[in-house]
C-alpha cells in the first residue's frame, strides 16, 4: 500500500493531481476499517496476514505491545506479511509454486477487489478509505 506504487494507478496525494484517487494518511482508526475490509479476502487467500509490523502495525490490538500505547498518530501505509506457502491451494496452484508466480496470482485476485499493482516482490493495493476530499484543478489543497 505504498504511496510511490499507488501512483501508477493514478492515486497520489491531493497536491500532485491525481486522476483515479486521492492517497491520504491512516489513523488507528482506519487502520482497523482497512483490517477488517481485507481479512476476510486474504483469508479466503489462504493466509489472513501478519498485520503487526511497519509502522502501522503498532496499532493493531495483536501487537505485542499494543498495551503500551504509541505516540504514532498517522501512517502512510499498511504492512501486511503473507506466506506464499498457504496461498498455494486456495489460488489453485500447484504447492511447488514459485512465490514469484503466487504473488502475481495473488495480485490478480486482488485486483478483482482493489486497485492493485505489483512491483518487484511486493503487491500493493488501494483500499477506499470513504473519504471526501476536495482537491482544485490546480492539485492545491482547498481551506
Amino acid at each position: 500500500m505504498s504511496g510511490n506504487a499507488l501512483k501508477r494507478l493514478g492515486i497520489c496525494t491531493s497536491d500532485q493531481n491525481p486522476i483515479v484517487g486521492v492517497l491520504v494518511t491512516l489513523t488507528p482508526a482506519t487502520f482497523l476499517q482497512v483490517k477488517k475490509q481485507l481479512l476476510p479476502i486474504l483469508a479466503a487467500a489462504g493466509d489472513s496476514g501478519v498485520w503487526t509490523t511497519g509502522g502501522a502495525g503498532s496499532w493493531d490490538p495483536d501487537h505485542p505491545y499494543f498495551d503500551k500505547g504509541t505516540y504514532k498518530i498517522e501512517s502512510g501505509d499498511v504492512d501486511v506479511w503473507l506466506d506464499a506457502r498457504h496461498l498455494c491451494e486456495p489460488l489453485g496452484l500447484p504447492v511447488a509454486s514459485t512465490e514469484k508466480n503466487v504473488r502475481a496470482t495473488l495480485a490478480a485476485r486482488m485486483s478483482n477487489h482493489f486497485p492493485t499493482t505489483q512491483i518487484g516482490i511486493n503487491v500493493h493495493l488501494a483500499v477506499p478509505g470513504g473519504y471526501d476530499v476536495l482537491v482544485s484543478p490546480t492539485g492545491n489543497k482547498l481551506p
